[in-house]
């Protein structure tokens, strides 16, 4: 069973979050296939990647690239895939819409290779009132462990 771990961002843009993440993820060796909402966010974020730092190359690449997706650590899309050489897969969702996203997340099919299930969102409401609305008794049945961290003024913070 694969591991779910929800990032809750507040008051930053989720472009710039997201290239945070993914040089954490890169620096730990992990990598990831990001499943966006909208083409849009994902080329926002895939231009905020390419400039993350002047001294620093995160090497991904997005569904609209003719590239070898499994020689990046980071694969860009619009929807679920599978491939074997991804150990995590990440749901980012600019809205708060957070029970549609994660029945989303319960109803998709993820491979043995994935490890960790990430889903990053943007919302207003104070974190306690997204964890009311999530499934608990669903989301055990399908990951092994659920984490729930919030991202205010740059810092995270475990919630659950």
């Amino acid at each position: 069973m694969q591991e779910l771990i929800i990032y809750h961002v507040t008051n930053e843009e989720i472009k710039d979050v997201l290239a945070i993440f993914c040089n954490s993820l890169y620096q730990q060796n992990m990598k990831s296939i990001i499943v966006f909402n909208s083409i849009e966010t994902m080329e926002e974020c895939d231009k905020r990647i390419w400039t993350f730092s002047s001294d620093k190359f995160i090497p991904h690449c997005t569904i609209l690239d003719k590239m070898d997706k499994e020689m990046q650590y980071f694969y860009l899309t619009d929807r679920v895939e599978n491939y074997p050489s991804f150990s995590s897969l990440c749901f980012v969702f600019q809205d708060d819409d957070m029970k549609s996203h994660i029945d989303k997340i319960l109803n998709s099919k993820f491979e043995n290779n994935i490890e960790k299930v990430a889903y990053m969102f943007c919302g207003i409401d104070k974190s306690e009132n997204y964890i009311k609305e999530m499934n608990m008794y669903e989301i055990n049945n399908k990951f092994s462990t659920c984490k729930f961290f919030n991202r205010e003024n740059g810092n995270w913070t475990k919630i659950i």
